[in-house]
């Protein structure tokens, strides 16, 4: 049987320049396989079996977003943020290989079951006479038994997911991001939060000659500057 893969690939730039009073705020995110959960034990979450002898599962995301905001006048602000400049609970940025599904692979020969995710943004903020502001909260995960972008700060669901393959199991998460706020005359002020996962949340069952690989990695930085303001 031919091996299950599905693959979403999201590419997204964001510009505004040289604008009076701009602002720039953005929600991204992208999935590669993406299920639900029921909240109870028996309702539970979405299924994918491959096989049943031999079948693989693959998901895979990939995001770039390059976010800016420009001005000369009062404000240069970009939100791409957990939380707004407002305070609610909105936007973030990321993306997830496979979430919130159970995973049956084939249960005979070498089979896969793979989740991969990359994530890289970078977010810059200038003023020149104004406040500058850069404020942003990425994920990326590679396998999580949640949506996590939902409510990135709470807990995964009480159940494990299910992923039974005969082979390999393998959680690939990748994050860069990059904050940068910059002003002549005024506050400068960058925050950057970022979480990153190969695998969470699963009961994992492998069987003949097989192995299981979770590996996350993460690059980050955030930058302010003001030449004759503060930071």
């Amino acid at each position: 049987m031919a091996p299950l893969v599905s693959q979403a690939v999201s590419v997204r730039d964001a510009v505004d320049s040289n604008l009076l009073n701009s602002a720039q705020s953005e929600g991204l995110t992208v999935h590669g396989i993406v299920g639900s959960y029921g909240g109870t034990p028996t309702t539970g979450f979405t299924s994918i079996y491959a096989g049943p002898a031999g079948g693989s599962i693959t998901g895979r995301a990939r995001i770039a977003a390059d976010v800016n905001a420009t001005n000369v006048g009062e404000l240069g602000n970009t939100a791409l943020d957990a939380n707004t400049l407002a305070g609610s609970a909105t936007r973030l940025a990321g993306g997830a290989g496979i979430s919130q599904m159970n995973l049956y692979a084939g249960s005979k020969g070498n089979n896969q079951i793979i989740g991969e995710s990359g994530t890289n943004i970078a977010l810059t903020s200038s003023s020149t006479n104004g406040s500058s502001t850069s404020k942003g909260f990425l994920g990326s995960v590679g396998i999580i038994n949640a949506d996590p972008f939902s409510n990135p700060f709470k807990t995964l669901p009480a159940v494990n997911g299910t992923a039974a393959v005969s082979g390999l199991m393998q959680g690939i998460s990748q994050l860069s991001g990059s904050s940068l706020a910059q002003t002549i005359n005024g506050v400068a002020q960058s925050d950057l939060s970022a979480f990153n996962l190969g695998i969470a949340g699963y009961d994992v069952s492998i069987s003949a000659s097989g192995g299981l690989t979770s590996i996350a990695g993460t690059q980050t930085s955030s930058k302010s500057t003001s030449v004759a303001g503060s930071v």
